[in-house]
């Protein structure tokens, strides 16, 4: 399945997102400036509450950009709460088995496919023509649910997962992968002990309908990630934009 219209490029090559973990709506906002297709926020590693997650999300879509949010492990309160605020898709980390795709979905999405409570007025506010009725009827294919694969037992249980209805998506988590599938040996994104496995992750999004989503450390490994047949590509973080930026200026500023 391709990716919806909501986040989708018009020429068809992957979408490119930026990763976000301070929570600060003014940098958000120049996110959404740059080339960037998307931006993510990240509250499971990151530093994202549910207050800072509501406002960055607002300044980015207020900009015509789309938004994500990475919540914590099992924390379904908050996937219906971040869709609520506007947010076009939430990842989920450590999706290991069908009962974590299927709980999921169900906090997710409306009925039939899942459980989510109504009470999208936020949400709704954001998407400029909405009304109360045209959001409900569309939020099950205009939100995307993200499952992240990035443990030995999700691989394992890749095909059952990928399979469960309300799942949209496959998103690779190369560090956790690497360390996971090394039972904590080394932690190499990409490493020869996990480039079989997120090549499995891609094959699965394809052959159940979904599509493929990766986290990327730098621009070598999202061409890499593109020739695989991932579809959107989370590409470093926040923190590093940032010092490598000012580092890069002040060694130049030196001569």
């Amino acid at each position: 399945m391709a990716l919806p219209a909501s986040l989708a490029r018009a020429d068809g090559t992957p979408v490119i997102s930026a990763w976000s973990s301070i929570p600060e709506p003014l940098i958000a906002e120049l996110y959404a400036q740059t080339s960037v297709d998307a931006v993510t926020f990240d509250m499971q590693h990151g530093l994202f509450g549910v207050e800072s997650a509501m406002r960055c999300i607002g300044a980015v879509k207020r900009l015509g950009t789309p938004t994500i949010v990475r919540t914590p492990v099992g924390d379904w309160s908050n996937v219906s709460r971040c869709l609520d605020f506007g947010a076009d898709a939430i990842i989920a980390p450590m999706i290991n088995n069908v009962s974590d795709a299927e709980a999921f979905a169900a906090a997710a999405k409306y009925p039939p496919l899942g459980a989510r409570s109504y009470g999208p007025t936020r949400a709704v506010n954001l998407n400029k023509g909405a009304t109360s009725v045209t959001y409900r009827q569309g939020a099950n294919t205009a939100t995307q649910t993200i499952a992240m694969i990035e443990t030995a037992e999700a691989v394992e249980n890749l095909a059952t997962s990928a399979s469960t209805d309300g799942i949209d998506a496959l998103f690779v988590g190369p560090a956790d992968l690497s360390l996971s599938l090394s039972n904590g040996a080394e932690l190499v994104p990409f490493g020869e002990n996990s480039i079989g496995a997120i090549h499995e992750v891609a094959r699965a999004a394809k052959d159940n309908g979904k599509w493929a989503a990766i986290y990327c450390y730098g621009p070598e490994d999202a061409v890499r990630a593109a020739e695989m047949g991932f579809e959107f590509i989370a590409l470093g973080n926040d923190t590093a934009y940032v010092a490598n930026g000012l580092d890069a200026m002040a060694v130049a500023a030196r001569g």
